[in-house]
């Protein structure tokens, strides 16, 4: 049974997530378009990871950042088959000290990142909302020192959108940065105006 379903046309990915966030819900946020699949996995509001099914795993984004070689990440992997476990590969990774914990959140944050921004492109995206508990498997971020803040993720994926949208404006529409370069005589006077907050300085 779906707690929140609905369309992202109609009520965006993001303020779908605040509203998790700020309810402190457990559970999973699946969007699907298509044959396009993606999830964000929440425990009371504060997201714990991301994943899409075209999307790259974990392992590539720590590669890509320098954090980790192939090596190390072929290693990993070994570890983690031979575990009857089977834990999660960040857990395998900070057991074995290849990573550390900042590390490993930065990473996970980049990777919840770059889902939201591809998930944000799909208009005609239908999402549902499941409250569950975590898998063992899940509860992993919860036993380590791993913290992602779902608020920062947010106002930094916004940041990025607004910036690509600004870039990607009509000229028309870009702001005309000369308008606002005065010369420097011009701004010798307005520093010798008394009217000017800054002239007292």
């Amino acid at each position: 049974m779906h707690a929140l379903i609905g369309k992202v046309a109609d009520f965006g990915i993001l303020e779908v997530i605040q509203f998790v966030a700020q309810t402190h819900k457990t559970g999973r946020l699946t969007v699907e378009q298509g044959e396009l699949s993606a999830g964000i996995l929440l425990h009371e509001g504060t997201i714990l990871r991301a994943w899409r099914n075209e999307g790259r795993p974990i392992g590539a984004y720590l590669i890509d950042r320098g954090v980790l070689d192939e090596v190390g990440l072929r290693a990993a992997l070994e570890a983690q088959r031979a575990d009857p476990m089977r834990p999660p590969l960040g857990h395998v990774l900070l057991a074995c000290g290849w990573v550390t914990a900042h590390q490993l959140q930065a990473t996970l944050a980049l990777q919840v990142q770059e889902v939201l921004h591809v998930v944000m492109s799909w208009k005609l995206a239908i999402f549902s909302f499941d409250i569950e508990p975590l898998t063992p498997d899940d509860s992993f971020a919860l036993t380590t020192s791993i913290n992602l803040q779902t608020q920062q993720i947010l106002l930094e994926v916004i940041r990025v959108r607004d910036e690509v949208e600004q870039f990607l404006a009509p000229s028309s529409r870009r702001p005309n940065l000369t308008e606002h370069t005065s010369s420097p005589s011009s701004r010798r006077g307005k520093l010798g105006n008394v009217d000017e907050p800054w002239s007292e300085l």
